[in-house]
């Protein structure tokens, strides 16, 4: 088995916006307040069936469980499908542990700039990141920089991964002279150092364009990068809490998988993952304590090893049958003086 594993530093709730992504259900607020996918999984690109999720029963330590809708599949706008993308910003940071950081790469443009793609690729831990411009405030490199940068945002967002693409004859446009500046925020949470490399990819139109200027400040969309969510838990703990989470996911079509990228964050003891006959309602709740035994093919046991991706070998964990109910057990816990909230998210491809 090919195991890939990292530290999840921030937590981010994402789903892609792909083939068989779920919608989700929420609980109220007591000493946990949790939300998962509990539809069924979506066929072919584009399309997919949706199912209800039934209200549970609260989880241990507070909540009232809701109702919930599967939500139907889609396929992102572009997901970067045969555009030419082009480094253009990128930037390697190693944060200490306990250290938060705020980073910035500059660029000075020589002539005027149409970009009618981007691409942000962040590494795990980021909290946000940054794109603006202005008359230059610094050196062009990269640098700790101020929370503030000032300047006009092109984007501002806590996704790890995104793209935007303009819409048909408009771009970005930022002219000659101007600095853009690409800012990180960063925190490492963990006991020993963590290196990760931030990338930024355009797409530039040809100077003999003709475009208008795109409204900013853009929003970036998820991006395709062939992974599905499966199931996903969001939560958050209140201090000195315990909670044990289960999402149930009941598949609609057959399901075979390539990879499985497993992101658990901080406040997560241990987690595992399993599938066999429907044992409860899908969706947030139901049966979910200790005790709770896990479905008979298991796909990741309990582990306290955190985020992972990893092929499976061919036989249950890579095939399984239209019908069979996923289960995501999550044990979360927060010792600290404040809440924690984080997401936990199975996708595959």
């Amino acid at each position: 088995m090919n195991i890939r594993s990292g530290n999840v530093l921030a937590s981010v709730s994402v789903l892609f916006a792909c083939a068989a992504c779920g919608g989700g259900i929420s609980l109220g607020h007591n000493d946990a307040d949790v939300k998962g996918s509990g539809g069924a999984n979506g066929g072919s690109s584009g399309s997919g069936s949706t199912s209800n999720g039934s209200a549970g029963s609260a989880p241990s330590n507070g909540g009232s469980a809701t109702s919930g809708n599967g939500g139907s599949a889609t396929t992102s706008a572009s997901c970067g499908s045969g555009l030419a993308w082009t480094a253009f910003l990128q930037q390697s940071l190693t944060i200490q542990p306990g250290s938060e950081v705020y980073s910035c790469a500059r660029k000075t443009l020589t002539d005027d700039l149409d970009l009618t793609a981007l691409r942000l690729q962040a590494a795990p831990g980021t909290l946000s990141s940054r794109l603006a411009y202005g008359p230059p405030g610094g050196p062009d490199g990269t640098a700790d920089c101020p929370k503030d940068v000032g300047g006009q945002t092109v984007f501002d967002s806590d996704l790890e991964n995104g793209e935007y693409e303009a819409a048909d004859g408009e771009a970005v446009q930022v002219a000659a002279g101007q600095q853009l500046v690409f800012q990180v925020h960063g925190v490492n949470t963990a006991s020993a150092p963590e290196t990760g490399v931030w990338n930024l990819q355009v797409v530039e139109a040809p100077a003999s364009s003709s475009l208008s200027a795109a409204s900013l400040p853009i929003t970036l969309s998820p991006a395709c990068d062939g992974f599905s969510a499966l199931v996903d838990a969001t939560f958050v703990v209140q201090p000195g809490a315990e909670q044990f989470i289960c999402v149930r996911r009941t598949l609609g079509s057959a399901l075979d998988v390539e990879t499985y990228r497993i992101t658990i964050p901080d406040g997560v003891h241990d987690y595992q993952l399993s599938y066999g006959p429907p044992d409860g309602s899908d969706g947030i709740g139901g049966d979910c304590s200790a005790a709770t035994q896990a479905q008979p093919n298991v796909i990741v046991p309990t582990s306290m090893e955190g985020s992972t991706e990893f092929d499976p070998p061919a036989g249950p964990s890579s095939h399984i049958d239209a019908g069979q109910q996923v289960l995501l057990q999550v044990h979360a816990l927060d010792a600290q003086a404040n809440p924690i909230s984080g997401d936990a998210l199975v996708e595959t491809r």
